[in-house]
């Protein structure tokens, strides 16, 4: 077989399959999908390609359930095991078409999860990354994140491929031509009400007109070089990155002197955290907080639909959902418990807010019976000072102080896990050994 599709395909098995697991073919029953069926149906026996089928009926029509009936007798006919939901829309909110992909995407990872199958091929092809690439540059996204589908991408973890990227929809539609393969008409691709149809029907046609050319190439490199910007930017911090912290709140990074990163670097951090933490973050307040950052601000807040950044002097938190000053409660000890170590040394600690906050923070403690009581600035320390003088001195960021607990003894804080700091001397005598105890966090998690 020797076509551009087939060398695509070929080329992209090489590089990404494993040669063991089976694969997943997403398959709607038009023409991108059922092309690339084709192609990896020729191409499985020489590969030994273990392949499954996967078709989402979303229920927008009557006629869809006969539609993926005929589609199960088809792969059936190929010997290839076929899975197939249907969706009701009627339960969806918000914008349709993205009510639609989560739920077909979700499917997808249920499929990949059941059978153990490495991932799942898509059939996207260069006219669907134009599309992509347009619509970002019309929302005014920044120059790294017009790109569109990357060929490998990953979603809840499970591969996504799409070998057809590098083709166009006149190279896809060719090939079923000549292969003259049965695919399924879906009235709802000439539907006005979503907008990539509205993209593809009327807006590219009409900017091809008006420029004099085809644009849709053009659109593809230019998604193409926004890549290559993001990946080099993920380079560029990947450092800063490393020192990222997940736990149940969210997402903490401390960036060393922020006034000397690069703003297009520290804007990259900043979507890179708050991706990680699940928030969505508009393009303003991608500026507002690299702003604050670089400029050392304190105890600043920006919040969005479904999240909230704090940003405090070096150091910024992501929290996805509430913020942790709402979850009081937590402080209180029910989500806070101890939990003994084996004996040992305990890891001088440079960043006690990071420790802390992943939701596990051990410590070396007098073996008395010490427990958690909530923080309150006005409590003693010993020589004279209160827990809020360490706060101070550590310059320990105030939408924290009432969320993490503190160990006490006999009326005496004798270690803040925010600020790392201990005063144990007014119980210490040769008779009391030290035991090696955690902080771990056991509620349920606020940043999902």
């Amino acid at each position: 077989m020797n076509s551009s599709l087939a060398c695509h395909l070929q080329q992209f098995l090489d590089q990404q399959w494993d040669f063991t697991r089976p694969l997943i073919v997403a398959l709607s029953g038009g023409v991108d999908s059922a092309a690339l069926l084709d192609v990896l149906t020729i191409l499985r026996p020489g590969y030994g390609l273990d392949l499954h089928v996967a078709h989402v009926d979303h229920g927008w029509r009557t006629e869809s359930r006969e539609q993926a009936d005929y589609l199960e007798i088809a792969v059936m006919d190929l010997g290839l095991p076929f899975h197939r939901t249907r969706l009701d829309p009627s339960f969806y909110t918000g914008n349709l078409e993205t009510a639609a992909r989560l739920e077909r995407m979700a499917f997808f990872v249920t499929c990949c999860r059941k059978v153990g199958a490495q991932a799942v091929i898509l059939g996207h092809h260069a006219d669907d990354q134009a599309e992509t690439v347009l619509k970002r540059t019309l929302q005014g996204n920044a120059l790294p994140y017009l790109n569109g589908m990357d060929p490998v991408a990953s979603y809840e973890g499970i591969p996504l491929w799409r070998p057809l990227l590098g083709l166009s929809k006149a190279a896809v539609t060719q090939y079923a031509t000549q292969r003259e393969l049965s695919v399924v008409d879906d009235p709802t691709n000439r539907d006005d009400r979503f907008l990539r149809t509205r993209m593809r029907r009327s807006l590219f046609p009409l900017i091809s007109e008006y420029f004099g050319k085809e644009v849709r190439g053009a659109l593809s490199r230019l998604g193409d070089s926004s890549r290559v910007l993001h990946e080099y930017l993920d380079r560029r911090t990947d450092s800063l990155m490393a020192g990222s912290v997940t736990g149940p709140f969210g997402v903490y990074l401390a960036v060393r002197e922020p006034s000397q990163v690069e703003v297009l670097e520290l804007e990259h951090v900043i979507r890179r955290v708050v991706a990680r933490a699940n928030i969505r973050l508009p393009y303003s307040l991608v500026s507002v907080a690299a702003q604050l950052l670089q400029s050392g601000s304190a105890n600043k807040k920006v919040a969005t639909r479904d999240g909230v950044l704090f940003i405090d002097r070096c150091r910024l938190f992501a929290v996805k959902g509430e913020s942790p000053e709402r979850y009081a409660e937590a402080n209180s000890g029910s989500y806070w418990h101890l939990k003994s170590l084996e004996r040992g040394a305990v890891e001088q600690v440079i960043d006690p807010i990071g420790v802390v906050w992943s939701g596990f923070a051990p410590v070396a403690v007098p073996d008395l019976a010490v427990r958690l009581q909530p923080a309150e600035g006005d409590m003693p320390v010993g020589n004279g000072k209160v827990l809020s003088d360490w706060w101070t001195e550590c310059k320990t960021p105030a939408f924290l102080r009432q969320v993490f607990p503190v160990l006490c003894f006999d009326g005496q804080v004798i270690h803040d896990f925010l600020s790392g700091r201990s005063n144990t001397t007014h119980i210490f005598t040769k008779d009391i050994s030290q035991v090696t105890i955690a902080l771990q966090y056991t509620g349920l998690e606020m940043c999902v």
